[in-house]
């Protein structure tokens, strides 16, 4: 395990850290448990929503503040010299699965990350898109998907860039119209650290994540690498016998990595909402892209690490139903033409 590494400093940060932590220790004497917990609803502090911006999407970011500033009354506003940070905005280039993802820091300010490998290449409405997705996470909302929310899961399934009335509920079953107790609205949860992200195209598709995946293939866990610090979150690599390919070149023992990990101090992984950490000696359906720069390929989480079941029964599977679905997917995947 490790300690998750801010990206910036300064004495608002490790302020709020320090109260975290502060209640962290509360709950647990009062409890007499070692369970984790977490800020209730994203990353609201009182009756606001401070971020710091580093990103260069300045106008997509102001978009998405005055959009759920008009919802409700959590003041969504830039930090300033007499406020705390409560959520980093900041750019990544990774070639993976989703365009932005925000994280529960769990112990300090929270994170939303903007994959410029995509949103470079999208038009002003789909950038406002995700920046306001993402927003949306940090306000506690969840995914919500086929009714025409600014919270759909997938940017290409995506038909507003402002809040829309299925937004709005969300957001009043959560905060109200009015400001309420600020008190009941830090209260920790029963929660571990949380990740969701935006999705670049529907995974849920076999075709789509075929057409997405540079590899595609049936392979059993060996052994666990190691764990490494990406953009100062943890990421977990795994030796990967490849059992049977369906596309790409992996063959022989691959490293597969897997977005998240464990934290110092924390019993639950940071993942995405729905994965699990994979398990040694046992057998998954992968689709990955491959990551170059880092030396291995990364799963598409959830969808792309399907567990199978135990080693030795992974081969029968290769032969049978999983051999058929995924050799058909392959054949009828729908190419994506966004990398």
């Amino acid at each position: 395990m490790f300690a998750r590494h801010a990206r910036t400093t300064g004495g608002g940060r490790r302020g709020r850290a320090a109260l975290r932590v502060l209640a962290v220790a509360c709950v647990l004497a009062a409890t007499g448990t070692l369970s984790t917990v977490a800020h209730a609803e994203g990353s609201v502090d009182g009756d606001e929503l401070r971020y710091e911006d580093n990103t260069k999407y300045d106008s997509e970011l102001q978009h998405a503040a005055d959009a759920w500033n008009e919802v409700g009354d959590i003041n969504v506003a830039p930090d300033d010299f007499w406020s705390n940070q409560d959520v980093d905005v900041y750019d990544v280039d990774r070639d993976v699965s989703w365009d932005g993802r925000w994280i529960d820091d769990w112990f300090g300010d929270d994170d939303i990350e903007l994959n410029s490998r995509y949103l470079d290449g999208y038009d002003s409405f789909d950038r406002n898109g995700v920046v306001t997705h993402e927003f949306g996470h940090a306000l506690g909302l969840d995914h919500i998907d086929g009714q025409g929310a600014v919270m759909e899961s997938v940017t290409t399934g995506r038909v507003t860039d402002v809040p829309t009335q299925p937004d709005v509920d969300a957001y009043n079953d959560i905060w109200g119209r009015s400001t309420g107790d600020s008190a009941q609205r830090s209260a920790p949860s029963a929660d571990g650290p949380r990740m969701r992200a935006g999705l670049v195209t529907d995974f849920a598709d076999d075709a789509k994540l075929a057409g997405f995946a540079d590899d595609v293939f049936v392979g059993t866990v060996l052994a666990k690498q190691g764990q490494k610090t990406v953009s100062g979150l943890p990421e977990t690599q795994y030796s990967v016998r490849v059992d049977k390919s369906f596309k790409g070149d992996a063959a022989g023992t691959t490293t597969v990595n897997q977005q998240g990990g464990l934290l110092d101090g924390v019993a639950e992984p940071l993942l995405f909402e729905g994965d699990r950490l994979l398990r040694p000696g046992q057998t998954y359906l992968f689709a990955t892209t491959d990551e170059a720069a880092f030396g291995w390929r990364t799963l598409v989480p959830v969808y792309g690490d399907r567990h199978l079941g135990a080693a030795d029964s992974g081969e029968s599977r290769v032969s049978g139903a999983v051999g058929e679905r995924w050799t058909e997917a392959v054949r009828n995947q729908v190419r994506f033409s966004g990398r």
